[in-house]
């Protein structure tokens, strides 16, 4: 083990998310400091402790999806865009979800500061539905209650996939995502088909 002291918190923590998926929540801080290539010391150093490595490994990040929200343009196209982001982001953080909930399943967000991430990009996009009708791009309606129905058809397509479930009803995410957008659309279209 070396003491390579330059390692960035990002690089220590990535590295720490890699031992924590593959040995499960009880995975030392010896095991991750051995994994990143630097001392023990550095990681209790820089964490404080194997909880707040743990914790701070394990906490989602704003989602990248967010960004796609930025600008403008054909709303059913950013939609798309949007909904096969946040797809790819739930395959990417779920197990580090899962492995947060199997330490505390009945509030897996006990401890998390601030908002659960989920209320956090609920929000996000509420706001951006919110901007996008009084732009007149998307007919009036709860923004709130289309960014919970959106977000949680998404939720579900992704647990199918990572569950199995989706062998039994194979739909590729891009065919789902763009139909959810057009069964969507039907009921936000600002200029209905009369």
């Amino acid at each position: 083990m070396g003491a390579r002291s330059r390692i960035t918190d990002a690089e220590l923590l990535a590295a720490a998310r890699e031992v924590f998926l593959r040995d499960g929540v009880e995975a030392t801080t010896a095991s991750v400091a051995a994994h990143a290539g630097v001392s023990e010391a550095l990681v209790f150093k820089r964490f404080g402790s194997r909880q707040q490595l743990l914790e701070r490994a394990l906490a989602p990040t704003r989602p990248r999806w967010a960004d796609l929200l930025d600008g403008s343009g054909d709303v059913r196209v950013r939609m798309e865009l949007v909904g096969n982001a946040m797809i790819e982001d739930m395959r990417a953080e779920m197990p580090f979800t899962m492995l947060a909930w199997s330490r505390n399943p009945n509030d897996h967000w006990a401890g998390h500061p601030g908002e659960p991430p989920p209320v956090t990009g609920m929000k996000i996009l509420a706001a951006w539905f919110e901007r996008e009708m009084r732009a007149g791009r998307v007919r009036r309606c709860d923004p709130e209650l289309l960014a919970r129905v959106f977000s949680g058809a998404i939720v579900a397509h992704s647990m199918s996939e990572m569950t199995g479930l989706a062998a039994h009803m194979p739909l590729a995410s891009t065919t789902f995502v763009r139909g959810l957008v057009d069964a969507l659309w039907n009921g936000i279209d600002p200029l209905p088909s009369t």
